[in-house]
């Protein structure tokens, strides 16, 4: 059976010695190449000006009409002007945000566009009369949220929100 990276790192022998040995000679390098990694990454988004990030299950079928949806959104975004990245979680991308809003930097507020109303009509639900009620979400966190069934709206909401932005940073210099 083939395992991970992370299993094999992980996994040991019953005697100790040649996992061992085999970890300290891999393991320095393994920094050298995760290193390398993130060199790539910084060097492929370099010329990234402005990105919109897309969330969403990574067990979405290709043959559903979600899928289908995502697509034509993804192509409208390229289209628009707009690096498409996707990923999610909190973690590390939270504790990344986090760190950057508390010295001031990038993104403060942008929408949040939720994309499917039937779809994500339960959340919101949720949002709005659990999270608003007990105070962990303010009226101004709401406003940030977009739910539709339209591509065109939501590039219209993220075009929107980039022009904002940029006047806002033409006014701050």
């Amino acid at each position: 059976m083939e395992t991970t990276t992370d299993r094999r790192l992980f996994d040991t022998d019953p005697t100790g010695a040649s996992l061992s040995r085999e970890r300290a000679d891999r393991d320095s390098w393994r920094v050298l190449r995760i290193q390398s990694e993130f060199v790539a990454g910084f060097d492929a988004l370099s010329d990234v000006s402005g990105a919109v990030t897309g969330f969403g299950s990574a067990r979405t079928p290709r043959e559903s009409a979600e899928y289908a949806q995502g697509v034509k959104l993804g192509a409208a975004l390229a289209a628009a002007g707009y690096a498409v990245t996707t990923g999610g979680g909190p973690g590390s991308m939270e504790a990344a945000n986090k760190g950057a809003c508390e010295v001031g930097g990038q993104v403060t507020r942008f929408p949040i566009v939720l994309l499917g109303t039937a779809y994500w009509g339960g959340l919101i639900d949720w949002i709005t009369t659990t999270m608003a009620v007990e105070g962990t979400v303010c009226a101004q966190d709401l406003s940030l949220l977009h739910v539709t069934d339209s591509v065109d709206e939501t590039i219209a909401i993220i075009a929107e929100s980039a022009a904002q932005r940029a006047g806002h940073a033409k006014t701050a210099r």
